[in-house]
């Protein structure tokens, strides 16, 4: 039986291959990291995660990592500080088909660091 989470995390965003997390405790609790059995095991029965997705986070120091799992839950972490991925970018970096953004509407380019939004909610 899988342990209940301990720790404090938001989920950032879902795509169809990938969800970002992040770590929102302040030291009351344990950490995304040492938590991340429980926290893909959450997931996974919540079926807001399934096998074949990524699951990146931003752990406590702000830093971008993957926790990897499969269907049998948590199987490992993956350092990933030198890549930024964001929401209508898929993993590799390519835009992804699923518009943020009105359909007419460009997505930011994640490589020239710009801080632009994607569209507010009620855009899409």
């Amino acid at each position: 039986m899988a342990h209940p989470v301990r720790c404090k995390f938001w989920i950032e965003w879902i795509l169809p291959d990938a969800m970002m997390i992040s770590d929102v405790g302040n030291g009351d609790c344990p950490s995304v990291t040492n938590d991340a059995e429980a926290v893909v095991a959450y997931l996974l029965g919540s079926q807001l995660l399934n096998p074949g997705m990524r699951l990146l986070y931003l752990d406590s120091e702000e830093h971008e990592d993957e926790l990897l799992f499969d269907a049998d839950g948590f199987k490992g972490f993956k350092i990933l500080r030198d890549t930024s991925v964001l929401p209508g970018q898929s993993i590799t970096g390519e835009q992804s088909p699923l518009a943020f953004a009105k359909a007419d509407q460009e997505f930011p380019d994640a490589s020239s660091g710009s801080d632009q939004e994607l569209g507010a909610a009620e855009d899409r």
